[in-house]
């Protein structure tokens, strides 16, 4: 059959017209509001007087506080200034020469040299400060009766064997009118043996009321026989007794005031072993000069000084 087959000519009809327009309006003008002047406040007149006086005296207050800030900054400055002159003056009216001490132990030869000091009693002339030995200290011997006699600074050597009823003993015999300045103990044990030991003898003294100078000898107590048959003394255990003996000092309130060494300024001297020059027992013999007592030579003198100055900033 035919497939021929015509679409009906469909017209859409036309659309509306959309045209539309918004019907203009105005605000408006809003009235030009104006609020009126604040009144001026005027106190009577007895209030401005009083506030016009409180100005015054603030000032004044503030003045007279900046004169006297002014007036103790001249007054601190001048007794820097008197206290440096006197400081300085002091210096120069110190007589240069050098400090001795020594161990007062021939009794004999240190009466020889003990002359009467006119208005001020029986000095030792041989040395400004001895000491009495270790093994020397007994209360009845004749050492102490010797130093109790003497007016100058005298030392004594506290050892293991020190009893702390008898260094309380010995303190009163020999500063029995409690002197600052006139008695220092020097404490010598031992590396081993100084937390021990000391808090005990600490503890005596202070117990005694007699003021004393605390010294650590960080060798005598440290002495050994090396393989070579030669005295000598390890730089560890010296520094070692010294450090345990300001950390005792510190625990117990007191205060160490000072160390006993023995050393000398000669570099090439191998006396003591250790230390960053790091001698060893078998260097000994290089040059073992002492006729007496191993020393720190140069180089482990100005260790032991830093070693020492490191502890005392440690806290």
């Amino acid at each position: 059959p035919s497939t021929d087959f015509k679409v009906p000519d469909l017209k859409v009809p036309a659309m509306p017209s959309t045209d539309f327009k918004v019907p203009s309006f105005s605000m408006p003008a809003m009235p030009d509001l104006k609020l009126p002047d604040a009144p001026e406040m005027k106190l009577p007149p007895a209030a401005d007087k009083a506030a016009d006086d409180a100005a015054a005296k603030a000032a004044a207050v503030k003045a007279k506080a900046k004169e006297a800030e002014e007036a103790k900054a001249v007054k601190d400055a001048a007794a820097q200034r008197a206290a440096a002159d006197k400081a300085k003056a002091a210096a120069a009216a110190t007589k240069p020469g050098v400090f001795t001490a020594h161990e007062a132990m021939q009794l004999d030869l240190e009466e020889a040299l003990t002359r009467p000091v006119a208005g001020k009693g029986h000095y030792n002339l041989s040395a400004h400060m001895v000491w009495i030995g270790d093994r020397t200290r007994q209360l009845l011997g004749g050492h102490v009766e010797y130093f109790r006699g003497i007016r100058n600074p005298i030392g004594v050597k506290v050892g293991p064997s020190m009893q702390p009823q008898e260094l309380k003993e010995l303190c009163a015999i020999l500063n029995p009118d409690k002197v600052e300045g006139r008695l220092v103990l020097i404490t010598r044990y031992g590396a081993e043996k100084v937390a021990a030991l000391l808090p005990a003898h600490i503890k005596a003294v202070q117990e005694s009321g007699v003021p004393v100078v605390w010294q650590c000898d960080g060798v005598h107590g440290n002495t050994v026989t090396a393989s070579c048959k030669l005295k000598t003394r390890k730089f560890d255990d010296v520094m070692a007794e010294v450090s345990r003996a300001l950390q005792v000092h510190r625990e117990s309130g007191s205060t160490l005031a000072g160390v006993h060494l023995e050393m000398t300024g000669q570099a090439a001297v191998t006396e003591c072993t250790g230390g960053v020059v790091n001698i060893e027992e078998d260097m000994l013999t290089r040059q073992y000069d002492t006729y007496c007592d191993p020393r720190l030579n140069y180089a482990q003198s100005i260790e032991a000084s830093l070693v020492i100055a490191n502890a005392l900033g440690a806290r």
